[in-house]
């Protein structure tokens, strides 16, 4: 599945996507997801189901420990440097991001991103509190964070969001014409579904994940997952 998140249930949009061998089988796409739609996503999941979400699921740690100084009236930690230092707008994976493409994500920090992203933590301690398991890595559990901009740019996809393209590149079949109709007219329908397919990606073990040494702290901050392999090898046997 992919979730393209925004602050409210306007503009949230959801992609479910099946695999059977050699295909691509789009069944369900909608808009206006809710809370108790999109932990609803999440239960529908089979067990080795992927959620792709398009929102980061976790801030900067240097920017957390600087607010929560501010608040205990400590000093601000950019006192000897200046008010704008890069560790409390960007995390470990936004500049590994940047350092491998040249493009930054936008700040969760300093970006309005940062509302959406204040619903996307009440929803996932929403879902752990039900049970669920939320490994902001994405490397265990359903969740992983993806970026549907930098799948495209990686796939080699056009910078217009076009369902034409894909279906040139995958035997896609929509099982109903509204849920193309949807896809191609709603630009998060589309990104929910790159993010659906980054999240088959991840279950076939080929995205980018956090090096050895920023796993702490991919763990705290979130990790963005990037494919790692073309988009035509996508299609296969089941993950």
């Amino acid at each position: 599945m992919g979730v393209d998140l925004a602050a409210s249930p306007t503009n949230t949009a959801a992609c479910k996507v099946r695999w059977p061998e050699g295909q691509v089988v789009v069944e369900h796409a909608d808009r206006d997801v809710d809370d108790d739609a999109f932990i609803s996503l999440l239960r529908q999941l089979p067990k080795e189901g992927r959620l792709g979400l398009d929102c980061p699921l976790g801030w900067p740690v240097a920017f957390v420990a600087a607010l929560a100084a501010h608040a205990r009236r400590k000093p601000w930690p950019a006192r000897r440097g200046g008010g704008d230092r890069g560790d409390l707008r960007w995390r470990a994976t936004d500049r590994w991001l940047w350092e491998r493409t040249g493009r930054w994500p936008l700040s969760v920090s300093t970006d309005r991103l940062g509302v959406t992203a204040l619903r996307c933590a009440y929803l996932l301690d929403q879902w752990e509190a039900s049970g669920g398991t939320v490994d902001r890595t994405g490397l265990e559990g359903p969740v992983l964070e993806v970026y549907p901009a930098a799948a495209r740019r990686a796939w080699g996809l056009g910078r217009v969001r076009s369902v034409e393209e894909l279906e040139g590149c995958l035997p896609i079949h929509f099982e109903q014409p509204v849920i193309r109709d949807l896809c191609t007219a709603d630009e998060h329908c589309f990104d929910a579904l790159v993010a659906a397919l980054v999240a088959r990606a991840a279950a076939l073990g080929r995205t980018t994940t956090p090096p050895a040494g920023a796993l702490g702290v991919a763990a705290v901050e979130g990790w963005i997952h990037v494919p790692t392999c073309p988009i035509h090898e996508l299609v296969g046997p089941s993950a």
